[in-house]
């Protein structure tokens, strides 16, 4: 095992739990000695691939492949994890989703599409903190969900069928 800590580069200490060495002494060894100036033709030997600021075509590959924030994984460490909060917040947070499910049912009951429900706005109170009209999850996508959930007939979380 190996641990790295730097802190001008790494936010917190990089743990590798697997090291591989070369073996000096066999020939017939899977990993043989190289020079990476030696394997890019043309390359100079003192030569070190980058790209200038702004100029990094795969800056963006990680972050859209897992359909999170650009700012979230270029962060380190402090945008690795959710936000932390207390218990307080989290019942504040369960009482707000109730709230928006009784009313999108209450529109389900007068018989309103789903358009008719997110064009009321049910979430409007609430949108300056937990809304968001782009990126991977948006309110109306939110709003669509707990339509088409309760539409469904699922059960309720913790009701027993």
């Amino acid at each position: 095992m190996t641990v790295l800590t730097d802190p001008v580069n790494l936010t917190e200490p990089y743990v590798r739990s697997t090291n591989q060495f070369r073996s000096g002494r066999q020939p017939e060894a899977w990993l043989y000695a190289c020079d990476d100036g030696e394997q890019d033709v043309g390359r100079r030997d003192d030569e070190i691939p980058n790209y200038l600021f702004g100029q990094n075509p795969y800056l963006r590959e990680y972050a859209d492949k897992n359909r999170i924030p650009l700012v979230a994984s270029l962060g380190g460490a402090e945008t690795m994890y959710g936000r932390i909060c207390d218990e307080y917040e989290v019942g504040e947070y369960r009482d707000i989703i109730a709230i928006i499910r009784d009313r999108v049912q209450a529109m389900i009951n007068q018989g309103a599409t789903v358009e008719q429900v997110k064009n009321a706005r049910l979430t409007a109170d609430f949108d300056s903190r937990y809304g968001a009209v782009t990126g991977p999850w948006t309110t109306d996508m939110f709003v669509e969900d707990v339509y088409t959930s309760l539409k469904q007939g699922r059960p309720k979380a913790g009701a027993s069928k």
